[in-house]
């Protein structure tokens, strides 16, 4: 895709779009028609651009994940709760993005714990030595889907626990 100042514009307005329509329906009813009709924009100009709805999300999505990491990006040792509580406060902050990650398609949490998978590994390979790379993976994916699931449900609830006490359970159960 392209990055000129129109292609930018087009993406921007779309996601505004899709953000709007996801605050008043689940993505699988969003269509190409109410997307452009919400940016203004022609049918034609949408599908220069996407294919559908869904692939609007991803390119927000991977919007959303750029500028989030982008600031982490030089800092290699991160702690855990340094890194969830930035993922927390962005989502307690933003309802746009705690919005998405209601969403059934939406993967955003799951990216942002895959970005810091090796870390994640590393610390699981510190904390049982004695387990080989299988067993590894297998407490890994636990921890990760778990913190993924815990908040889901704590943005589901409309996120009544400060960002600090959910960083700090998760930092504790994982």
């Amino acid at each position: 895709m392209q990055d000129n100042r129109k292609t930018r514009y087009t993406r921007t307005v779309l996601g505004q779009a899709l953000m709007e329509a996801l605050r008043d329906k689940p993505m699988a009813r969003v269509t190409v028609t109410e997307l452009c009709r919400r940016a203004d924009l022609s049918r034609g100009t949408f599908y220069l651009h996407y294919d559908s709805p869904a692939d609007v999300l991803d390119d927000l999505e991977d919007r959303l994940l750029t500028s989030f990491i982008e600031p982490w990006q030089d800092r290699a040792e991160i702690g855990d709760q340094d890194f969830l509580l930035a993922v927390l406060h962005r989502l307690a902050t933003d309802p746009d993005v705690a919005a998405l990650v209601l969403q059934p398609n939406s993967t955003l949490v799951e990216r942002f714990f895959a970005w810091r998978r090796q870390a994640t590994r590393d610390a699981c390979q510190a904390q049982y030595p004695d387990l080989d790379e299988a067993q590894l993976d297998y407490v890994r994916t636990f921890n990760e889907q778990g913190a993924i699931h815990l908040i889901a449900r704590w943005v589901s609830l409309g996120m009544p626990e400060p960002a600090e006490q959910i960083a700090a359970l998760l930092t504790r159960l994982t």
